[in-house]
Formats: structure tokens, sequence, C-alpha cells
């Protein structure tokens, strides 16, 4: 079982989450600065909601980022400076 950070739980992301909840695996998520749908997207699912991008980084094994093109490079380097040492997906 892994720990499992996702970065943008909205439509697409939450499908994930919930395939990656199925396999039994701890899937989490920082709600911080998130839109209120994305919040509604991840409260249906239960996806536990670790307040802060640090707190996500820290806590995960894996971290997938479903984000726009536009914040592609952004989520990547907000991730590298918190030093993540795990798989970036």
């Amino acid at each position: 079982m892994a720990v499992i950070g996702i970065v943008s739980p909205g439509s697409i992301g939450s499908q994930v989450a919930c395939s990656l909840m199925s396999e039994s695996n701890d899937v989490i998520w920082a709600s911080e600065g998130r839109s209120d749908k994305t919040k509604e997207f991840a409260s249906k699912l239960d996806i536990g909601d670790v307040g802060d991008m640090s707190t996500l980084v820290k806590e995960s094994d894996v971290i997938i980022s479903i984000c726009s093109h536009e914040s592609v490079e952004e989520v990547a380097e907000t991730v590298a400076n918190f030093q993540f040492k795990g798989i970036f997906v």
C-alpha cells in the first residue's frame, strides 16, 4: 500500500483517485488554494486532505499531477522545491 498524493482531484483527478483508493492505497490531496469545485470532488470521495503542498510532498510516496497545460511547470517546480524524493507523475 502506498500513500499517493493527487495534486488536483477535479473531474479527472477524482476518477484517478477513486481507482487508486479501490486498490487499497491511501490517497491524499492539499486543499489550500483550490477551487470550491475541486474541494467538492475530493469531499465526495473522502480523499484525505492534508491542507498544503508541503505536507502533501512530505507524506506522499507517489505524487500524481493532473492539471492544465498552463500549470504543469509550476506544479513540477513546486514539488521539486519541497525536495520530493518519490515518484512524480
